[in-house]
């Protein structure tokens, strides 16, 4: 073959053959063998965010066996936006698990330190689900990967909305001190002078053991749907 049909062949590679594909053979430590599924109109939407693939695969979410089932468990999921901090860094590992990049039969795999970096900021989702996170967002499973090469891209480039508000009547603030329990990122509101202390700490434990409770509650319904489907 002559010189000119080499480049010929290579200026057709890198001009028309999607990055997708040719990206899956660069490092195969970013991929997990799974099997994948198109996705269809009704279904192209990760946590409100239109992803920009073709196919995914259920094979790493054990608790949904449809795309309706996703569909179902991200909604249940967003009862999280209460919690603000959890929920800004757990929106892409949500998507890389429930709605992963699926091509030639492998995942892109997310980054076990950013599934780990989820872990201190929602404290609250173990505590729905009887002190442990549920199996399939366990890091140390192998569709995690450890290698720094990893990207993630697919899925921290996604753009979130991350301007939501604590649950009612918690409000926002950046104190570790101030953080209420389990819930990083939200705190109890200011002294209002015309209460006194012992009343201001009654109504504040009483509100925000309601707001906390309401979250929990949120998150309970993930995890009886997830017992419910994985019991059959």
């Amino acid at each position: 073959m002559g010189i000119s049909r080499v480049l010929s062949a290579l200026w057709f590679v890198y001009n028309f053959l999607p990055v997708s594909q040719s990206d899956v053979f660069s490092n195969p430590k970013c991929y997990y063998p799974a099997e994948c599924l198109a996705l269809n109109d009704s279904n192209t939407m990760c946590l409100g965010v239109k992803v920009k693939y073709t196919h995914t695969s259920l094979s790493l979410a054990n608790d949904s066996a449809t795309l309706e089932d996703v569909k179902e468990k991200l909604r249940a999921w967003s009862g999280l936006q209460g919690a603000p901090k959890c929920w800004d860094v757990i929106q892409p590992l949500l998507c890389a698990v429930y709605m992963p990049r699926c091509e030639n039969s492998q995942v892109e795999m997310y980054r076990r330190d950013l599934c780990l970096s989820t872990k201190e900021p929602c404290k609250i989702v173990p505590e729905a689900n009887g002190g442990e996170w549920p199996s399939f967002l366990d890091c140390d499973l192998p569709y995690f990967s450890s290698d720094e090469a990893c990207t993630a891209a697919t899925y921290t480039s996604m753009e979130f909305t991350n301007n939501h508000s604590c649950m009612y009547p918690l409000v926002k603030t950046d104190s570790k001190d101030s953080f209420y329990e389990d819930i990083d990122g939200c705190g109890i509101q200011c002294h209002n002078p015309f209460f006194s202390s012992n009343e201001h700490q009654s109504v504040h434990t009483f509100i925000a053991v309601l707001a906390s409770a309401c979250l929990v509650s949120t998150l309970l319904t993930i995890v009886s749907n997830h017992d419910f489907l994985t019991s059959f």
